[in-house]
């Protein structure tokens, strides 16, 4: 695949994720029914607001990805923003998984949902789809953040091999 498709894909990738992510946020904060919210609501929207934020800067480093992809490429550049990227995409999948994704946190949605009425009930099952698509999301801007290391490697092998594989035609 080549570089400026493999980085535009995780370019789309990242956005499909923030717009999960964002998402996300609204169900939490803003579609919860707002008599007797309890702490358990302002918990959950503050740990999205915060993915977000990193969400953003995974986002940028992405975009600086792919624009150092782009002729004249610049590998080192690159490298430094896909790495970027890829620090603050572990760093939104460990807060996921803990604050938002763990048994824990599923178990008590659930009860909320189970416990409050139909109002409550009806925001449970919003919060626990929205929580799957975000999970969905983060897989696949881990696999395109992957293909982007198998492309920078490649690319920095590629080079080292050109000169046997003339020697080879050469002989």
């Amino acid at each position: 695949m080549a570089v400026e498709a493999t980085f535009g894909t995780l370019d789309a990738r990242l956005t499909a994720m923030r717009e999960s992510f964002t998402d996300l946020r609204v169900v939490l904060q803003e579609d919860s029914p707002q008599r007797g919210a309890p702490l358990l609501v302002d918990q959950l929207g503050d740990a999205a607001t915060d993915l977000l934020g990193w969400l953003e800067e995974a986002a940028e480093a992405g975009a600086e990805a792919l624009r150092q992809a782009a002729r004249p490429r610049d590998l080192d550049a690159v490298q430094a923003a896909l790495l970027t990227c890829h620090e603050r995409l572990h760093q939104v999948a460990q807060r996921f998984a803990t604050d938002l994704l763990s048994c824990e946190r599923a178990a008590e949605i659930h009860d909320l949902g189970r416990e409050r009425g139909r109002a409550w009930s009806l925001w449970s099952a919003s919060v626990e789809r929205a929580l799957g698509h975000c999970q969905a999301g983060l897989l696949a801007a881990g696999g395109a953040v992957l293909d982007g290391w198998k492309e920078i490697t490649d690319l920095r092998i590629a080079p080292q091999r050109e000169p046997a594989a003339r020697i080879r035609r050469a002989g």
